[in-house]
């Protein structure tokens, strides 16, 4: 009856009940950048302040703002969710994540909502619009993703709604200001993350395509624009130079010499084609091509295709970089579906195969929906802290892997300020450190990383020698999505599985 009488309610409601479920169980993070260059940045804020002597916005360790490669909105958006947690006595980022994704879950409703009025706009049908929002609010990757600190992510949701309002402008015959605003969505989506101006840059050029004129691709332009001098002014506020973020980051993509990952050619490919769950994927990416349907899609398709395939050319190649265009891939979907059924073209005629793929489809998403919500992202790395923390205050905290194995560890998890940390990721360094810090008369924590069969008797023998005996505490194993992705891609995912050790001083 709900379903029938308020489908949209019906839709919210479903995203609302996983993405809420996500907030609670999907901790921890899934890319180095996704703390390091946003919750650990925050959280230092939290603490020290935004500002270094010379009145400029600090950055993790970084006070150089020639090195600061990102538009600081999104950070600056983080910290406003910690401080206001903060006013209420809550200084734990394990506890402060809690209303961190929970934030993160209401925007991503944005999505949902979006995809159902595209949807409803396009098909003139409010069971269509049921199923595309539904495609999107129980789509099995996507509570999970919505509440994570993922920028590549986060952005995605003003992206699908800058499309819609160019649906909007398009099936409604509005005033050609809305493209302005439309600009403007698309340009916050560029401030929270760089890479989607691969798909801003050819919109214009696809207005222009479609209308056979210019003046709406002028004043999406100029809305665009706008954004870009409102994140040149930010960045001369807080970094001292106009527009350097982006400038930075351009000179980083361009010149840098750090080692980078390097996937194959075909990654995106392989990530949008499994995401979605073949054989039903590969066919509806195949049909999305034909000229029937790209005709009417033009914006939709176009903005798409080129994300992907300059991020297909570009030599920084990372799965992550794809995400922003998730939402955009399930609305691509149900509307070629929709085509296929409506004008009884490919997928009409062969209802058999049709029915067998949406229903395999439909069943591993369902299966898939609960595993990947309630499940934690590098685990290994930060439950071990969340766990002593609750034991001590101030703790000293050993990360023992010899064989580097790891050299990031987010000790923010810790505790709010009062905390010493030491990294062993080398036997030449293990006696060096063990002098240096006189760590023999200090009642610490160790955290072991071992990588193979007979590594961590190993690691303990070795300890055990310098420091007598250590007591075991803990033992974190890889969480399902950590263990996933190890097998996957097991020479760039760990399992960051972890054994904790408490040495005890003992004063006679």
């Amino acid at each position: 009856r709900l379903a029938r009488d308020y489908p949209l309610a019906a839709v919210m409601i479903a995203a609302i009940i996983f993405r809420l479920l996500a907030a609670i169980f999907s901790k921890g993070y899934l890319y180095t950048d996704d703390h390091y260059e946003t919750i650990s940045v925050a959280y230092q804020w939290l603490q020290d302040g935004l500002f270094n002597t010379e009145g400029y916005l600090i950055w993790g360790g970084r006070i150089d703002s020639s090195t600061i490669a990102r538009c600081p909105l999104y950070a600056l958006f983080l910290y406003g969710i910690m401080k206001i947690q903060f006013l209420f006595g809550i200084e734990s980022l394990n506890n402060l994540m809690y209303g961190i994704r929970a934030v993160h879950s209401l925007i991503s409703l944005i999505s949902v909502y979006t995809i159902y009025r595209i949807v409803e706009l396009v098909t003139k049908s409010t069971q269509w619009a049921m199923i595309g929002g539904l495609m999107l609010a129980l789509h099995f990757a996507v509570p999970s993703l919505s509440v994570r600190t993922l920028i590549e992510f986060f952005n995605g949701h003003f992206w699908l709604f800058a499309i819609y309002l160019i649906y909007l402008y398009h099936h409604k015959k509005g005033s050609v200001s809305l493209l302005f605003w439309t600009g403007i969505i698309a340009g916050l989506a560029w401030m929270i993350r760089f890479q989607i101006v691969f798909a801003i840059i050819v919109t214009p050029i696809i207005l222009v395509w479609e209308y056979r004129r210019i003046k709406e691709a002028v004043w999406f332009s100029v809305g665009a624009l706008t954004m870009v001098a409102l994140a040149g002014w930010l960045d001369y506020i807080v970094f001292g130079s106009f527009l350097s973020g982006t400038v930075n980051h351009i000179k980083q993509a361009l010149v840098e010499t750090t080692p980078a990952v390097e996937e194959p050619f075909w990654v995106y490919f392989a990530v949008l084609t499994f995401l979605f769950i073949p054989p039903l994927s590969i066919v509806t990416f195949i049909l999305a091509g034909f000229k029937k349907f790209w005709t009417n899609h033009k914006v939709l398709i176009f903005s798409t295709l080129s994300f992907i395939l300059i991020h297909t050319y570009l030599w920084n190649r990372q799965e992550r970089f794809i995400m922003p265009i998730i939402p955009v891939i399930i609305l691509i979907m149900i509307l070629v579906i929709w085509q296929q059924l409506s004008e009884k073209r490919f997928l009409f005629r062969h209802k058999r195969i049709f029915n067998g793929m949406v229903i395999f489809s439909v069943a591993l998403n369902l299966f898939l929906l609960p595993i990947f919500t309630m499940n934690y992202g590098r685990k290994g790395l930060v439950e071990p802290l969340v766990k002593i923390e609750k034991l001590t205050e101030n703790p000293t905290i050993i990360f023992f892997s010899p064989d580097k194995f790891y050299q990031l560890y987010p000790d923010d998890y810790v505790g709010f300020k009062g905390r010493t940390r030491y990294n062993i990721t080398s036997w030449e360094s293990l006696d060096i450190h063990f002098k240096k810090h006189n760590l023999n008369n200090i009642e610490s924590y160790y955290i072991l990383y071992p990588q193979k069969e007979g590594d961590l008797q190993r690691y303990i023998d070795s300890l055990e020698t310098r420091l007598g005996h250590l007591e075991q505490l803990y033992h974190i194993g890889p969480s399902t999505i950590d263990y996933t992705l190890h097998l996957l891609n097991p020479r760039h995912n760990q399992t960051f599985e972890a054994w904790v050790y408490k040495h005890n001083v003992i004063i006679e």
